[in-house]
């Protein structure tokens, strides 16, 4: 049995998680918005693509541990 504390716990990291995507997303907008359609400048938006998918893996891990623990 898992308390109500490691359950606010996993669910705090899926909040935090949550929240990185959406800025990473934010970041990459903010990329583009600066960079415009420069040619060479194609590096930032890979690595901007790479956080995104860093991001959303470690939110579906949040999201699995948060679903063990609730169980």
């Amino acid at each position: 049995m898992v308390t109500s504390w490691g359950i606010r716990r996993a669910q705090r990291a899926v909040d935090a998680a949550a929240q990185r995507v959406v800025d990473e997303k934010q970041n990459k907008t903010d990329i583009s918005r600066e960079l415009g359609r420069m040619p060479g400048h194609h590096d930032a938006f890979r690595t901007a693509d790479k956080n995104i998918k860093n991001a959303k893996k470690d939110l579906k891990k949040a999201e699995k541990k948060l679903d063990k623990k609730q169980r």
